[in-house]
């Protein structure tokens, strides 16, 4: 279970995500790097992204991240 928290994202074992500004928590984590470069990629286009998470928390971390963008 660590090892699956640990590839989404370190915030996942803190508890102070809410303290990373915007840019650290992109940095942070490939996964949300790339995210970060599709995302614009997809909505240029018009489309919509649906985006699944079997932990409540990494939902709360990619919150944070789209309200920073």
């Amino acid at each position: 279970m660590q090892l699956r928290k640990v590839c989404l994202h370190p915030a996942m074992f803190e508890s102070d995500e809410n303290e990373m500004n915007g840019e650290e928590l992109i940095k942070s984590s490939s996964k949300i790097m790339l995210l970060d470069k599709l995302l614009p990629k997809i909505q240029q286009n018009g489309s919509k992204v649906l985006i699944f998470s079997q932990f409540t928390q990494m939902l709360d971390i990619l919150e944070d991240y789209l309200d920073y963008r």
